[in-house]
């Protein structure tokens, strides 16, 4: 049954960065942490950088129609090839401006190990969209070819029904990021000391040769007070976030803009970037 009344269990901020900032990725990873711990520091805060930072490596791809379909309904599917741990991460996610219209869906599915979130995406300079995502691990590379076997893993969508069953798919652009993902340090609010909030980089690069990144995206998020936050008996959603941890995170949120080494220019998420890739 689609759980209409979803609360949000968590706000991811998403701000890009400068690529030439990071032709050299540990300097480049080097100044934006000063960059950080001293927009903290004129908080009251701290941002305790990693002394050795642990470098995730993957292959990611964006599978769609000819026509984009999944795209045009506010629907992306991803695929991630975890090199080191030679794992596959499925995942198909309705990305929508409308609160409402994102938790309708039904991503419900026959697999046991599906996990299902539903969260709100922040984007420069200040633009909520609310996610509701299905993702799983597979050690083996998974065949999803067409429309018709995407909807038999998630029988209960109905947002794909208009797209005829044998549509294939295949990989946007063919494009296929070379992502480095960097887990940067943590941010500790005043009086949130208790409450340490990691920060990522993850870096694209067309191919593994190249130096220069053609995308860096640096998030950060936190999570509601509660796993399973309380819903009134009017059915409306509630979800419940401490208050000074709002109010900090905007306030970080919008002072990183105002540093040259932010791109307000660029595609404003990396799924973006893949859809307007061309060689």
């Amino acid at each position: 049954m689609v759980q209409y009344n979803r609360p949000i269990s968590s706000r991811e901020f998403k701000l890009m960065l400068n690529t030439n900032s990071f032709i050299n990725r540990k300097e480049g990873i080097r100044k934006f942490s000063e960059i950080l711990q001293f927009q903290l520091r004129n908080q009251n805060g701290e941002f305790e950088g990693e002394d050795d930072i642990e470098e995730k490596k993957r292959l990611t791809s964006y599978l769609d129609t000819n026509k984009y379909d999944l795209n045009a309904k506010k629907f992306l599917f991803r695929i991630r090839e975890e090199k080191e741990i030679n794992e596959y991460n499925v995942t198909l996610k309705c990305r929508h401006p409308d609160r409402y219209v994102s938790a309708l869906h039904d991503l419900s599915s026959p697999r046991k190990n599906m996990e299902t979130k539903f969260e709100e995406d922040i984007i420069s300079p200040f633009v909520s969209k609310f996610s509701l995502s299905a993702e799983y691990q597979d050690k083996r590379k998974p065949k999803i070819d067409t429309i018709g076997e995407l909807r038999s893993l998630f029988p209960g969508l109905d947002g794909l029904d208009n797209i005829h069953s044998t549509e294939r798919l295949k990989k946007v652009n063919d494009f296929e990021a070379v992502e480095v993902s960097c887990e940067i340090g943590k941010i500790i609010f005043e009086n949130k000391k208790k409450k340490d909030i990691n920060t990522y980089l993850n870096v694209w690069y067309v191919s593994s040769e190249e130096n220069t990144p053609v995308i860096i995206e640096f998030t950060y998020k936190y999570g509601a007070k509660a796993e399973d936050p309380h819903t009134e008996s009017n059915g409306m959603l509630l979800e419940e976030f401490p208050r000074s941890l709002v109010r900090d995170g905007d306030k970080l949120y919008m002072s990183l803009q105002e540093h040259r080494i932010v791109d307000l220019d660029v595609a404003k998420t990396k799924t973006e970037y893949a859809y307007q890739y061309k060689k």
